[in-house]
């Protein structure tokens, strides 16, 4: 077989890889507009649904990042694409929910009582 048709055309020449990288940064900026706005309006706008769901949203924002830069890494590692998307997003999401949620847990499991009243204090006034 010829060279040209055995060569790995990399990812930064592939449209789907550009328009996801394109889609990944208009999510990233929306994200992070919106938790700017809920911080400026904390204490009006803020209930628990909200809350949530911006911890989610941000899990998967940070999956989707994480799975980016995977697949630029394993891009030479992998012959498949389809391989190599399913991977990279297999462990992108998955790695970003659970170290998000530990370290979640780990911060609010260390604080002290002082400032775990302070946080319930300033979400409820």
């Amino acid at each position: 077989m010829p060279e040209s048709q055995t060569a790995h055309t990399p990812l930064n020449f592939q449209p789907w890889f550009l328009l996801w990288l394109a889609a990944y940064s208009v999510v990233e900026l929306s994200f992070n507009h919106r938790l700017l706005e809920l911080a400026g309006d904390l204490h009006l706008s803020m209930t628990e649904l909200r809350m949530h769901n911006i911890e989610i949203w941000g899990r998967l924002v940070s999956g989707m990042g994480l799975s980016l830069l995977l697949m630029r890494w394993l891009d030479t590692r992998l012959r498949s694409r389809l391989v190599l998307i399913c991977v990279s997003c297999l462990v992108g999401f998955i790695t970003m929910w659970y170290v998000q949620k530990q370290l979640v847990d780990t911060i609010v499991a260390r604080a002290d009582q002082e400032d775990l009243m302070m946080s319930l204090k300033a979400q409820t006034t």
